[in-house]
């Protein structure tokens, strides 16, 4: 058994801070190009910090078994040999670790799509698309340094924190407005589209449109903010245990198993309305939805499946 691991969490914390303080300068420089260099390196360590401290093999390439041997310990080679999993892998890794991690999917393509056309190809990078990828930025490494228990404000330069909080203010105000204008125009659709009908008449339609959603594990049926018919919610399902005792081993007896639903994606067929992310949905529209579910034998089954295969060896 090897002494030491080749992959070092802390240093991979270290690391992420310097390339996070890059990004911010980089920013104030309007200096893009780097930006997005240092921004996507920075999310890409701290990601794979948050992977690398449940355990090393998961930030691991899986069809490098050297690789894989080292960082579980099995063998000994040297840090620069090990191949890692690439952003989007990472990020698909974090999803099924935390689904709510699905909200920083689409903006953190996006930047690690430019970072790439700047590295690879020369590509310019404009302003519009580095304002549009900063705050997400910003509160995927915030949420990855809250779920090791770590402060962001330790993290990120004490010089610019005032700076940082101003951005993501900017940002909340930004998203608050483009969802509250999506409800807004989805409910004049309503309006234009049903609004001449008589009330029964219009019940029986809409009721009879909005049939057309989804129902069953991972789905449920909410009220539509623009128009108030029932939408369909779509998103995750994750299975809990709970029990009333453990045995000598710690494992439950007599579990009971129950759903927790991470919401993804809101779709009402009446008006129109959609919404993507946990956050539009929870925080700025404030959906209300169940988040205990029940979960059928089969899913559970199927689930601790899954769990089990994804077990690092």
């Amino acid at each position: 058994m090897a002494e030491t691991l080749p992959i070092d969490p802390d240093a991979m914390r270290s690391s992420a801070a310097r390339f996070g303080r890059l990004a911010f300068e980089d920013f104030l420089r309007n200096d893009f190009e780097f930006f997005f260099v240092h921004a996507a390196t920075a999310a890409e360590v701290i990601g794979k910090e948050r992977l690398a401290r449940i355990h090393p093999s998961l930030i691991v390439d899986t069809k490098k078994v050297d690789s894989l041997l080292a960082a579980v310990g099995a063998t000994s080679i040297g840090s620069l040999t090990i191949r890692t999993i690439g952003f989007r892998e990472m990020l698909e890794r974090l999803e099924k670790i935390t689904p709510t991690m699905s909200d920083y999917r689409e903006p953190l393509s996006l930047l690690v799509d430019v970072r790439n056309g700047v590295v690879h190809l020369g590509h310019a990078a404009e302003l519009a698309i580095a304002r549009r990828t900063l705050a997400p930025f910003i509160r995927f490494v915030d949420s990855c340094l809250e779920i090791m228990e770590a402060d962001p404000e330790q993290f990120w330069p004490s010089t610019l924190l005032d700076q940082r909080s101003a951005w993501l203010t900017e940002s909340e105000e930004s998203d608050r407005l483009r969802v509250q204008e999506a409800i807004a125009a989805a409910a004049l659709r309503f309006r234009t589209r049903f609004g001449s009908l008589d009330t029964d008449t219009r019940d029986l339609v809409t009721e009879t449109v909005a049939e057309n959603r989804e129902t069953g594990q991972g789905f449920q049926s909410v009220a539509c903010p623009a128009c108030g018919s029932s939408a369909e919610l779509e998103g995750t399902v994750a299975v809990e245990i709970e029990a009333d005792y453990t045995d000598d081993y710690g494992d439950p007896v007599d579990p009971r198993y129950y759903g927790v639903f991470s919401p993804d994606h809101l779709k009402c067929f009446v008006c129109g309305l959609e919404l993507s992310g946990f956050r539009d949905i929870t925080l700025v529209a404030a959906i209300d939805f169940e988040e205990r579910v029940e979960v059928s034998d089969d899913y559970v089954t199927q689930w601790l499946e899954e769990a089990a295969y994804d077990e690092p060896w």
